[in-house]
């Protein structure tokens, strides 16, 4: 990855890092261990599911916009 795709990548201005898991987008370097952890945590009695996974730029923005105005709750 060159560095302008580095920068696009940790700014949230692309995500071309990104692979679609569970209806989530994660990092195509993690995917494996994910799904070896879930693994273990099912086996264990537990079911680990994503709650919050990436955010491009402009949603994340948005989200703190909406925080900062007092429109969505902290």
């Amino acid at each position: 990855m060159n560095p302008t795709e580095l920068k696009q990548c940790a700014t949230g201005l692309s995500s071309s890092h990104l692979v679609e898991l569970q209806n989530h987008r994660l990092h195509c370097d993690i995917v494996d261990d994910f799904l070896a952890l879930q693994q273990g945590a099912k086996e264990a009695g537990i079911d680990l599911t994503i709650a919050s996974s990436f955010r491009d730029f402009h949603r994340q923005s948005a989200i703190w916009n909406a925080k900062f105005q007092g429109l969505r709750p902290v």
